[in-house]
């Protein structure tokens, strides 16, 4: 099946913005903005495009296991996960993820020696993060590095491939979930997880890149929560839940999710994260009901964008550290740091849009192709193992 057809639209508009938020983060004082710009990060974060992200991975992965793996709903051993499928699940994921995480790690180490009117960075100390971020630890180590002010001793600048600390998150808590799933039936999982993400928010704090801020899985808790209800259909099509399908209503909830996603860092003294999550849960449940956002001229936009978002947070730190460094290196003596509306009028476009045909190319080079291979190899196992209904599910779906 083509790939733009089996993907849920509304899901893809989610994904552009998280992207985007994460990038209106990172340009923050590492390309030309003017006050304006620097004032909002004074009253909003946009770093909640990662409880996003987390909030869509949790509702894309349950639904992946209900679809392709033979999990139901229901009580008992129907509710689980069979080894093989466990496998074959693993097998999808990693070649989804890892190829195209690996180039850009690679890559890492290749342009660091090159952006260095940012931040300069040892090679080795490079290094030290590509690995980390290729094993899947790089949330473990960034956090050392940032709580335990390491940077430059043990560790880069996290400017050039710190970003993957999030993926790290992600791919630990799909081996932890989908491992669970072999003794848990989905339903009770996902109740035992509920009472966890609470449990979470209520004794944790939310210290900028302590232990509890790299792991927060409660974003991810509440996609999983999303799946349920909607693959279960808890909430019936009839009553409460149709005024959902109203484009007026749905777009005011847009709103109203994204600013529980950028006004809890600096608005919310308790608990921020577990706001963010609730808000990305709430969008995402919304999401999955009916197209409305992704018919409009800016969600086709956003769905463009969200399909190439994995690659494009993967690369755009390159793009901008690499515009820095041609204003610092051919530009007049500043401009890289200038405040004039201007300068931010002509760079951020640039910023942006060079970002996202870089990550379109990474989209269709990289990432496509091992998808493709890792969804013939899961196929091919399942196939050895002679289970033919689940093969021909996961080729209809794609």
């Amino acid at each position: 099946m083509n790939e733009a057809v089996s993907k849920n639209q509304e899901i893809e508009v989610l994904r552009g913005i998280a992207v985007l938020f994460v990038l209106f983060q990172h340009y923050l004082d590492r390309l030309p903005a003017p006050d304006g710009y620097r004032a909002i990060f004074r009253h909003a974060a946009f770093y909640g495009g990662v409880d996003l992200f987390f909030a869509i991975s949790g509702f894309v992965i349950t639904r992946s296991l209900l679809r392709h793996a033979a999990v139901t709903l229901d009580g008992g051993s129907a509710g689980r996960i069979s080894p093989l499928h466990w496998r074959a699940f693993m097998v999808r994921r990693l070649f989804r993820l890892v190829p195209a995480a690996w180039f850009w790690l690679v890559m890492s180490v290749v342009l660091a020696p090159l952006l260095t009117s940012h931040s300069p960075s040892d090679v080795a100390l490079v290094i030290n993060g590509a690995l980390a971020g290729a094993f899947g630890v790089a949330n473990f180590f960034w956090r050392y590095c940032l709580f335990h002010h390491q940077i430059g001793t043990v560790c880069s600048n996290p400017d050039i491939n710190g970003v993957l600390w999030s993926l790290a998150t992600e791919i630990q808590f799909y081996l932890i979930f989908a491992t669970l799933l072999l003794v848990v039936p989905l339903r009770r999982l996902a109740l035992i997880l509920l009472g966890f993400a609470l449990a979470w928010s209520v004794y944790f704090t939310a210290t900028m890149f302590s232990l509890s801020w790299v792991l927060r899985p409660q974003a991810m808790i509440l996609g999983i929560g999303a799946a349920c209800v909607m693959e279960g259909r808890i909430v019936p099509p009839t009553g409460f839940s149709r005024v959902f399908d109203s484009a007026a209503v749905r777009f005011v909830v847009l709103i109203a999710g994204l600013l529980g996603i950028v006004l809890p860092p600096a608005q919310v003294a308790t608990a921020p994260l577990a706001v963010m999550a609730v808000s990305g849960g709430v969008l995402v449940l919304v999401a999955s009901r009916r197209a409305t956002w992704s018919r409009t001229l800016w969600g086709r936009g956003l769905a463009f964008v969200g399909g190439c978002s994995y690659s494009l947070y993967l690369c755009h730190a390159f793009v901008f550290l690499g515009l820095r460094e041609l204003l610092t290196r051919f530009g007049p003596t500043g401009l890289a740091d200038s405040h004039e509306l201007l300068v931010f009028c002509l760079v951020f476009p640039v910023a942006v849009a060079g970002a996202i045909g870089l990550a379109h190319a990474s989209h269709v080079v990289l990432e496509r192709p091992f998808k493709r291979k890792g969804q013939q190899i899961a196929l091919a196992l399942l196939a050895r193992h002679q289970d033919p209904q689940r093969v021909a599910q996961m080729t209809l779906s794609g």
